[in-house]
C-alpha cells in the first residue's frame, strides 16, 4: 500500500514517458506481424521504423503536456497507460492483413478464338528477344518443345471484350478469416486476350458474340519450379491469364 501511495505521487519522468510508449509501439509493431501476418513483406520493420519512433515521440509530447497542464501524478500515470494501450491496439489493428485477392468475375463478350499453335511464332519470337542477352540461360531445344506443347494442348486463346468485372476477396483478419467478399460491379469495356479451356480445345465451343460470365483467377500459388527457361507452362509461355467457369463457391456473386 505504501509503495502504491508513493508511486501515485511520483511524476513520470521524460525517460519513462519516452521509453514506455516507445517500447509499446516497438513491441506491437515488431512482434505483431510475426504473430498475425507472418507472410507480410514489412515484417518487424513496422516496429523499428514506424510505431517505435512514433511511440517515443508521443511519450515526449505527453511529458511536455504534463508539465504544461498541472494534473495529479495519478492522472498522468493513467493517461500514460491509456495512450500506451491505445498505441498498442491501433498498431496491431493496422498491421492485421487485409483481404486477399482471389480473382475477378468478368462479364465478357467473346470476339475471336484461335488455337495456341496459331500463337507459336509470335511467342517464340518474343522469347528469342528475351534470351538474346544471355543465350546460355535457355534450355536446349526449347523452340521444338514449345511448339509440341502448344500442339498437344486442349485449350484455346480467346480475345474478349470485358464489359464489367467485380473482385472476389477473402478476409484475413482473425474475426472474419475465410469470409468471401465481392466488390461492386465496375464497368471496364476493354479488349483482352486470355487462355481458356472450360469449353474444350475447339473454337466451335467459343462462338463470337457470346456473352458469358467467367472467372479470372488471380490467386497466387507460388512460382512453378523446375520448368526451365523459357517456361514449360503454357500460360506462362504465352504470357496470358486464364478465364475459367465461375467456381461454385463464388456462384452467389453472379448477378
Amino acid at each position: 500500500m505504501l509503495r502504491i501511495w508513493l508511486w501515485d505521487r511520483r511524476l513520470p519522468s521524460l525517460a519513462v514517458c519516452v521509453l514506455l510508449l516507445g517500447g509499446i509501439g516497438f513491441s506491437a509493431g515488431f512482434f505483431g506481424p510475426m504473430v498475425f501476418d507472418p507472410s507480410a513483406n514489412q515484417g518487424p520493420l513496422v516496429g523499428v521504423l514506424i510505431s517505435g519512433p512514433l511511440g517515443a515521440v508521443l511519450g515526449l509530447v505527453l511529458f511536455v503536456g504534463f508539465r504544461v497542464v498541472a494534473v495529479s501524478p495519478t492522472t498522468q500515470w493513467r493517461t500514460l497507460g491509456a495512450f500506451g494501450a491505445a498505441l498498442g491496439l491501433v498498431t496491431i489493428y493496422l498491421i492485421l492483413p487485409g483481404p486477399e485477392l482471389h480473382g475477378y468475375i468478368e462479364e465478357v463478350q467473346i470476339d475471336a478464338c484461335k488455337r495456341p499453335t496459331d500463337a507459336a511464332d509470335e511467342a517464340i519470337q518474343y522469347w528469342e528477344k528475351q534470351i538474346a542477352p544471355r543465350p546460355s540461360a535457355a534450355r536446349i531445344g526449347w523452340q521444338e518443345d514449345s511448339r509440341e506443347m502448344l500442339r498437344e494442348d486442349d485449350g484455346v486463346i480467346l480475345t474478349v471484350t470485358i464489359v464489367r468485372q467485380r473482385a472476389i476477396l477473402e478476409a484475413q483478419k482473425p474475426w472474419n478469416k475465410g469470409h468471401l467478399i465481392a466488390t461492386l460491379w465496375q464497368p471496364v469495356e476493354m479488349q483482352k486476350s486470355y487462355y481458356a479451356k472450360y469449353g474444350g480445345g475447339a473454337c466451335e465451343s467459343y462462338r463470337a458474340g457470346t456473352a458469358i460470365q467467367l472467372f479470372n483467377n488471380q490467386y497466387f500459388e507460388g512460382y512453378p519450379r523446375n520448368l526451365g527457361w523459357p517456361p514449360r507452362k503454357l500460360v506462362n509461355f504465352l504470357n496470358l491469364q486464364t478465364l475459367e467457369s465461375v467456381p461454385a463457391k463464388y456462384s452467389s456473386f453472379l448477378q
